[in-house]
């Protein structure tokens, strides 16, 4: 008899033992499994700090000065680049259709780069342009200068996803060749495609 009590103490104890150290080791092996341990973390975090391909288009109507002569015009601006989360490098070019006050006809072939920034649906960025910028006359033919300056912009995403985003806003640029100076506000709505995160 005691033989026998004596087997199956050892025997139940033997029993608790193991549960308690299938409890004990699966929380471990579990936390073996997350992914800090495993490296998928950093693989994430490296593979969202690469850069994404972006592309633009941006149209509206604008208003410019050339010296003290007022132009009224549309103007549509295309624009590329890479982008890094919140920060994306873009070059651009445009063209501007319009006419003077006066009915001249003017209009401007540009191009430049912008360092864009986005803090959540707010996007604002700062750049250069350089243009040629033109004034078609009756009698005395046509008036063309190229223009150099620094712009600024802000928009705001009235819809967004990962990879697409649909925006409005307004730019404000100065560009400038000597004596001749042509600065104006835009306004504009615009698209904006971004490769997959």
């Amino acid at each position: 008899m005691t033989c026998k009590r004596s087997c199956r103490t050892m025997f139940s104890f033997a029993s608790r033992l193991a549960i308690l150290t299938t409890f004990l080791v699966t929380p471990a092996r579990a936390e073996e499994a997350t992914p800090e341990r495993t490296g998928t973390t950093p693989a994430a975090s490296t593979e969202q700090s690469s850069a994404r391909s972006l592309f633009r288009v941006e149209l509206g109507p604008t208003f410019q000065r050339v010296f003290r002569v007022p132009v009224y015009a549309g103007e549509i601006e295309v624009g590329m680049g890479p982008q890094w989360r919140e920060f994306a490098l873009v070059f651009t070019t445009g063209l501007l259709v319009g006419e003077t006050n006066g009915g001249l006809t003017a209009n401007r072939g540009s191009f430049g780069v912008n360092a864009e920034w986005q803090l959540d649906r707010v996007r604002f960025g700062l750049g250069f342009r350089a243009s040629i910028f033109r004034i078609s006359r009756e009698y005395d033919g046509a008036m063309a200068a190229f223009l150099i300056g620094p712009r600024g912009s802000l928009a705001y995403d009235l819809y967004s996803s990962p990879t697409f985003a649909l925006n409005a806003g307004a730019r404000l640029a100065l560009e400038a060749n000597g004596p001749t100076t042509i600065w104006g506000p835009s306004l504009f709505i615009g698209a904006r495609l971004s490769g997959d995160p």
